[in-house]
């Protein structure tokens, strides 16, 4: 594969990663609206419902985000191999890793202003 080929899926991991990003931002915003606005009139069954579903379409979204990472280290690093003036410096798994971290504690963070919302009497509308 030539500098070219490498430099436009690398372009086109980002862009995905973009999206995912955008699609993580969205689960996490939607999700603290609904607890908020909503949040102490679930009932028990419903939100079982709408804390599992969020989880499991975040945590595919994080998954998204890892694969995509990980492929960026990949073409970065052929990159630099081939000598490669476009290539920038490839991050560390301790980035990405890092990265993913703060996503999950996003994931976290949000099912506990549920949590919070819920219990205490004071919290959300209504």
């Amino acid at each position: 594969m030539d500098e070219y080929e490498l430099m436009d899926l690398l372009q086109g991991t980002y862009d995905k990663m973009g999206e995912d990003a955008t699609m993580y931002f969205t689960l996490v915003s939607a999700f603290l609206a609904v607890a908020f606005l909503a949040g102490k009139r679930l009932s028990k069954a419903q939100l079982a419902i709408a804390s599992t579903l969020y989880v499991l379409w975040a945590l595919g979204t994080i998954n998204s985000m890892y694969t995509g990472m990980q492929t960026a280290l990949l073409l970065e690093e052929r990159l630099i191999q081939m000598g490669s003036n476009l290539a920038g410096v490839a991050p560390t798994d301790f980035w990405v890793l890092s990265f993913m971290a703060v996503q999950a504690g996003g994931v976290i963070a949000s099912l506990y202003f549920l949590w919070s919302v819920r219990s205490h009497p004071t919290a959300g509308p209504l």
